[in-house]
């Protein structure tokens, strides 16, 4: 059986659709505008995901409808709860953010059904990406408290997206979507149990003991992601030696993703790092009086299963070794105003082995 990705849309739909993507259609309320790769990014996003789940990229009628509304008119444009910036609701996303990935991950898992809100929270925050807000510190966890909410206000997040990515690492995504599949929103602990010992082989208790044995009882939500878009975004060349940019950041720009909470944009590179090393980033930038939203950085953040960020605002610099791989480089700014930021990245030992 072939799955498609996304909602049916019906031809008589009364929201009009201001951007037109291949995979996503975003309607945005008056006074809302994209950045300019926004779009681009969101149908990179579905068309990954959508590939990573099985699914075909929904086109056509199947395409995803993205609503874009004010913070006032939110809680009037959808049920969810006023605390959330997005909701899935079956036929459509409706957010106050663009874009919000964890609410497409949301659309398309929905070909699979509807589980306990942790593993339907949890896999959305599994496949995000990492966020604009800065968290530089781990988060103490509690598995059991959560994972049978009946409601996303409840769950904690975390430890959902943890022990979510800790079991498709282990068995794959394919079989994680069948046990997806056979729970339904309002499984007791005793019907999960039962699902994980048909579908894994293993009961809950013993997969939740495993996932603790494993990690230290604080954890960082950053480790969890599998960092699509982040890790794939193109390629700067570089010596292994000195990196240097200075650029302006845009919204206007075709590859400035954005706004966000309506103030941030970011731009999406990636480095390899063929030996390992230590090295120093600095970080340059002009922020225009009236610009708003947060202060131009520099991300550096590996890609793989662990690492924590590093994040160099303008003005400041920070030494750090890093070991060989490929690395998610961000350029973050303010989505309101052109700001110009510039960095380097030098690299301050000899080669190591």
């Amino acid at each position: 059986m072939t799955l498609f990705a996304g909602a049916t849309l019906s031809c008589s739909d009364p929201i009009g659709v201001d951007y037109h993507g291949a995979h996503v259609l975003v309607a945005a309320d008056d006074g809302l505008t994209l950045c300019g790769g926004t779009l681009t990014h969101m149908d990179a996003f579905v068309a990954q995901l959508s590939d990573r789940f099985g699914l075909v990229a929904p086109t056509g009628g199947e395409k995803i409808l993205f609503q874009w509304v004010s913070s006032d008119a939110y809680a009037a444009a959808t049920s969810c709860p006023d605390a959330s910036f997005g909701c899935f609701e079956g036929d459509r996303i409706v957010s106050m953010w663009a874009p919000l990935n964890h609410e497409l991950v949301h659309s398309l898992a929905f070909a699979y059904g509807r589980p306990p809100t942790f593993f339907e929270e949890g896999l959305a925050e599994s496949f995000q990406g990492i966020g604009v807000v800065y968290s530089d510190f781990p988060i103490e966890y509690d598995i059991w408290s959560t994972i049978d909410a009946q409601s996303g206000t409840f769950v904690d997040r975390t430890a959902a997206a943890a022990f979510v990515t800790t079991l498709i690492a282990r068995y794959g995504v394919k079989v994680f979507l069948d046990l997806y599949s056979a729970l339904s929103a309002n499984s007791t602990r005793e019907e999960i149990d039962q699902g994980f010992r048909s579908v894994l082989g293993t009961s809950l208790a013993e997969s939740v003991a495993e996932f603790e044995a494993a990690n230290p009882p604080f954890i960082d939500i950053q480790d969890f992601d599998a960092k699509l878009m982040e890790c794939s975004a193109p390629e700067l060349t570089w010596d292994g030696f000195h990196l240097t940019e200075f650029r302006a950041l845009d919204c206007t720009q075709e590859d400035a993703i954005g706004p966000y909470n309506g103030e941030v944009l970011q731009v999406l590179h990636t480095i390899t790092v063929e030996k390992r090393g230590d090295f120093e980033i600095n970080v340059i930038a002009e922020r225009p009086e009236g610009a708003i939203g947060a202060r131009n950085a520099f991300s550096l953040l590996p890609c793989g299963a662990s690492g924590a960020e590093t994040r160099v605002y303008a003005g400041e610099r920070t030494r750090l070794s890093l070991s060989p791989g490929r690395y998610s480089l961000r350029l973050l700014g303010s989505s309101t105003t052109v700001t110009e930021i510039g960095f380097t990245l030098t690299r301050i030992d000899s080669i190591g082995p």
